[in-house]
This record gives C-alpha cells, sequence and structure tokens, in this order.
C-alpha cells in the first residue's frame, strides 16, 4: 500500500503552448493581411482623426465632421491613441487591428480549435485586416462576447458566491458591451443583440443572480452605454450620418453573395454592379459547387445545433440574431 497514494499532489499546467502558438499565428496572419498601400477614401479619414496632435483637436475634429464617422467614437480615439505609439505609416495604422483579433480568439475555449482556425484563415477578417477601419475590432469584440458566453455556459452555476472566474468573464462582457457599442452606431445594435443571446443562454434565474453579483460593474456599463446612445441620438440630430443612398432587394441578395463567400468565386460589386445578372454566367460551375458545399455544411450545422441544444436556447438565440439582421 502506498502511503502517499492520497494526498493531492500540486497541478502542473505546463507551458501554454496553445495561446502561445494561437499569439503568434495571429500576429503572422495580421502582418501578412496589411500592407504599405495607399489609404482608399474612407481609411483616410480615419487616419486624419489619427493624426491629431492633441486630444482636444481629436475631439474638435469629430465634433465637426460630418459623415458617419464620427459615429465611430472609441474606435476613432483608439486609432487616435495607436497612432501616437507606432506613427503613421500605412501598414502600422493597419496593423492596430492585431490586438483586436487577438482578443478575440483568446476568449475562444482553446478546445474549439476547428473553430479557431476558420476564423484565422477567413478571406473576410484576412480582407478588413487591411482596412483602417472597425470591422476587425467588430469581429474581435463579437468573438470576445461569443467567447465568454461559450465559457459561462460551460462553468457551473454557484447559488450562493461567484468564482472569481465568473467575475473576470462578467468583466470581459461588459467590456465588450461598451467596446462594441462605441465602434459605430450599428455595433450598438449588435451588443444589444449580444445582451439577449446571453439572457437566452444563460436563463433568467442564472443572468439575475450574475446581474446582483456584478452590480458595480453592470451600472458602470450601463452608464457608459447611456452616455454612448446619448451621443449618438446628439450625432442624428445634428445630421451627422451616412449618406443617404438606395437600397432594395439587389443590395441585400449580395450581402448574403458576399458573406457566403461567393464573391470570391464569381463577380464582384462592381462588376455586377455595372452588367448586371449577365455576368453570372462565365461563373457558374464555381458558384454551383459552392452553393453546393455552403447548403450541405450549413444545413448539417443546423441540424446539430437543433439536436444538441434544448429548444429554449436554439429559437430564441436564431430569432434575436435573425430580427437584428433583418432590422
Amino acid at each position: 500500500m502506498n502511503p502517499t497514494a492520497d494526498i493531492p499532489r500540486p497541478s502542473n499546467p505546463g507551458f501554454p503552448w496553445h495561446t502561445t502558438l494561437l499569439i503568434l499565428l495571429t500576429i503572422s496572419v495580421s502582418a501578412l493581411a496589411a500592407s504599405c498601400q495607399s489609404f482608399w477614401i474612407d481609411e483616410a479619414v480615419t487616419a486624419t482623426l489619427a493624426i491629431q496632435s492633441s486630444l482636444k483637436d481629436w475631439g474638435h475634429k469629430m465634433l465637426t465632421m460630418l459623415g458617419s464617422d464620427t459615429q465611430m467614437p472609441l474606435y476613432m480615439l483608439y486609432a487616435w491613441s495607436w497612432e501616437k505609439i507606432c506613427g503613421h505609416n500605412e501598414w502600422w495604422l493597419r496593423l492596430s487591428n492585431l490586438p483586436w483579433l487577438a482578443l478575440g480568439l483568446l476568449a475562444i475555449p482553446r478546445r474549439q480549435t476547428a473553430f479557431l482556425l476558420l476564423v484565422v484563415f477567413s478571406p473576410f477578417v484576412w480582407f478588413y485586416l487591411n482596412e483602417l477601419r472597425p470591422y476587425v475590432m467588430q469581429t474581435g469584440v463579437s468573438l470576445l462576447l461569443l467567447g465568454v458566453l461559450w465559457r459561462l455556459a460551460g462553468t457551473p452555476s454557484e447559488p450562493d458566491q461567484p468564482g472569481m472566474r465568473e467575475r473576470i468573464l462578467m468583466g470581459f462582457f461588459c467590456f465588450g458591451l461598451v467596446a462594441l457599442s462605441g465602434s459605430s452606431l450599428l455595433g450598438m445594435i449588435w451588443a444589444g443583440a449580444g445582451c439577449g443571446t446571453a439572457l437566452i443562454v444563460l436563463g433568467w434565474p442564472r443572468s439575475l443572480r450574475l446581474a446582483r453579483q456584478n452590480a458595480l460593474v453592470l451600472v458602470i456599463t450601463s452608464l457608459a452605454l447611456i452616455a454612448l446612445a446619448g451621443y449618438y441620438l446628439w450625432s442624428l440630430k445634428s445630421g451627422k450620418g451616412a449618406t443617404s443612398g438606395s437600397t432594395g432587394i439587389g443590395n441585400t441578395l449580395f450581402v448574403f453573395y458576399e458573406l457566403f463567400g461567393f464573391a470570391g468565386l464569381g463577380p464582384g460589386r462592381n462588376q455586377i454592379r455595372e452588367i448586371g445578372l449577365s455576368s453570372l454566367p462565365p461563373f457558374v460551375i464555381p458558384l454551383a459547387l459552392q452553393a453546393v458545399v455552403t447548403s450541405f455544411v450549413f444545413f448539417a450545422g443546423c441540424k446539430r445545433v437543433i439536436r444538441q441544444r434544448s429548444r429554449r436556447i436554439w429559437p430564441g438565440v436564431s430569432a434575436i440574431l435573425g430580427a437584428t439582421v433583418i432590422f
């Protein structure tokens, strides 16, 4: 009989290879995706705000500019801060996307390797890593919110006192809500969808318990969101916003055409806009193959979600995200 058999041994997590490799991969992808090519017009607006010599000048510029760029307050403030550290070279400014992507990827549980690789090598992510715009920030913060909910859903509920893990996760969730809301006016709408998704995934009892146990953090978060909402209302009342344009069924269909990957195998936006549907026949075969593969993966994924998730979760989450997309 071994007298030390029942004595607990200290755990040795070892070197965090997974985290290290993920960070190195994210840095490599960001460095490769970013380029030194000249800014296009929307990027140039971001750079104009970023190179302001002082915070006072930056604020004055934000208040006097028209257009939707003024409705991206936290992103523009972040770009200004990044320029003061790294300079205004095109490559370095575009590399400001790196911390947001890294934050989002690190939030996803390490066991979801396939999901992480899908994000890292997504053409959508690579394309916007090369833009000085808030899209990667929004992607990274959305992954952060997703990762927090993923982790909270897998954490046993503690009825009395929350553990440090829960407190940290709630802090990151609240940070994600503010960052997403401050990235743009549309980001605030998606932050609302994130709150609704959290209520459905965690359930009302646990959500209320977490709210009581993290009351101070939630109060600070609520005040920040109210301030952002007030700023957006002021901007709209002042005539700031996106340039008015026509939006029809064609624009809506192109959104799905692009986001489902068809734009990479078929005609692009400008070609479809100039020629119309007659631009599609030369690409029928690759588009048909893409449609078959995408449909198979999409419906197989939906089937698995329906089988593995309770009816309390998947219909509600689908309804919230669907309503947000339509809105």
